[in-house]
């Protein structure tokens, strides 16, 4: 495709066309083939000639226009493009592509690798099934990069691209919201959002934002990805991540081999999300923006599902993981119901109003019963907030201070169970146990799953 003259060609340092006339000795020079040349550019621009066919060729095409009908090779019903070859297209030049027709699904391969490569806005496959779907893109470098896209009538496809479902479903646009596993695909599907805490509202450790080591818990469910993490929750719900990556470790051995879709609220800046190893990235823009992803059928235990900065530090409210291919609007719970979930992994009690009754006799150990607000995932570590943790236990004049008495820990519905080793008591039937710990005498159960 040739390229528009320089600037300046036709012009002199008055202004004036160069034109050399004859009678006055002097002629026209080379002006003629410059307009051609120039014609010819403006013709390569999208509007500037008509549409014309273009065949794909073992994952390839090479265009030599600017707007072109793609079909498949040897007329097949599906195929795919991986690769457009850039020769006919200088740096910066836009294409303009559809299938080229209803019979035909060409399939537009993301970031396949390669010179020609196409790099699109949601980070996944474009499926162009319908000649009234439209593809825009320029070339960046070696690769092609998306402008704009139109879906046509496939409303379903316009949703899910803008990361947007209607607040009030009737049933004819129920039928439009394909690939929404939950009922109705939208807010009348109650606890959809297999995430916990995706506000970001429940803060039982009391963190004030910042940096967090690899690895360590801050706000409920939130833990610090492997470089680490800055990050921060404002009011509103609005999420700072300076830095690094957060991470839900999340219990969903039921979504093997189903598709998933995470979404978050107004990133302004792109984020790599990752789900069980596989990362999509989530391009800036307003609304709901998300990826989806097939989770594999080995998935048996636990899914991390890890946000992290793609570049430049991004804000964003409302992270949501819900099966299908759909992103719907934010999930929002009641507070006890979403602190009572967060409360099967960590809690904390104030350790010197914290009495748990037993029962012994003469110097064998005691059971004793802890109960917690909910059951917890595991037997919990305890530990104080501020050292030392002391375990007391008073029974019939008897008094045991050790830390290490307390031992054989067993996970009960509604609480804990413990063993009791009471040394320095004799002949006593009952006793009563308190945990404390220093400085706040603050005590925390932790049932938190590593990272």
């Amino acid at each position: 495709m040739t390229d528009l003259p320089p600037c300046g060609l036709f012009e002199t340092a008055g202004g004036d066309i160069a034109m050399h006339l004859e009678e006055a000795g002097m002629r026209l020079a080379g002006i003629g083939s410059r307009l051609e040349d120039a014609l010819a550019a403006t013709r390569g621009l999208p509007g500037g000639a008509a549409e014309s066919p273009l065949v794909i060729a073992g994952g390839r095409v090479t265009p030599s226009a600017a707007v072109h009908a793609i079909d498949t090779q040897d007329r097949a019903g599906v195929d795919e493009v991986a690769n457009i070859v850039q020769a006919n297209h200088p740096d910066g030049r836009l294409l303009l592509i559809r299938v080229a027709s209803a019979e035909r699904t060409v399939v537009v391969r993301h970031q396949a690798g390669g010179a020609g490569e196409v790099r699109l806005a949601d980070g996944r496959d474009l499926t162009l099934d319908a000649p009234g779907k439209w593809l825009l893109l320029k070339r960046s470098g070696t690769q092609w990069e998306e402008i704009l896209r139109t879906h046509g009538l496939d409303r379903a496809a316009a949703r899910a691209f803008d990361g947007f479902v209607d607040p009030v479903l009737d049933r004819a646009d129920a039928g439009a919201l394909d690939g929404v596993d939950a009922l109705n695909g939208g807010p009348l599907a109650g606890m959809r959002n297999r995430l916990i805490n995706g506000d970001f509202r429940i803060n039982q450790r009391g963190f004030g934002g910042g940096w967090l080591a690899a690895g360590a818990y801050g706000y409920d469910r939130w833990a610090a990805g492997p470089d680490g993490a800055d990050v921060t929750a404002g009011p509103g719900g609005l999420v700072t991540l300076r830095g690094g990556s957060v991470v839900q470790p999340m219990e969903a051995p039921e979504l093997a081999g189903q598709t998933v879709t995470v979404s978050v609220e107004e990133p302004s800046a792109d984020l790599d999300v990752s789900v069980a190893g596989m990362t999509r990235r989530v391009v800036a823009g307003y609304g709901r923006r998300g990826a989806s992803f097939e989770l594999p059928r080995t998935v048996t235990e636990t899914v991390h599902v890890e946000l992290a900065v793609a570049g430049e530090p991004a804000t964003f409210r409302r992270v949501q993981l819900e099966p299908g291919r759909v992103a719907t609007p934010f999930e929002h719970r009641f507070r006890a119901t979403e602190e009572a979930l967060c409360q099967r992994y960590y809690f904390l009690r104030a350790g010197d109003t914290a009495l748990y009754a037993g029962m012994t006799a003469e110097t064998a150990d005691a059971r004793v019963f802890i109960p917690t607000p909910v059951t917890l995932r595991s037997v919990p570590a305890i530990r104080p907030l501020e050292p030392p943790l002391r375990i007391e236990a008073v029974g019939n004049g008897a008094v045991d201070s050790s830390a290490s008495a307390l031992a054989r820990l067993s996970l009960e519905t509604g609480g804990i169970a413990g063993m009791f080793r009471a040394r320095r008591v004799g002949g006593f039937q009952c006793l009563t146990v308190r945990l404390l710990g220093g400085g706040s005498g603050m005590i925390e159960f932790d049932a938190e799953i590593p990272v």
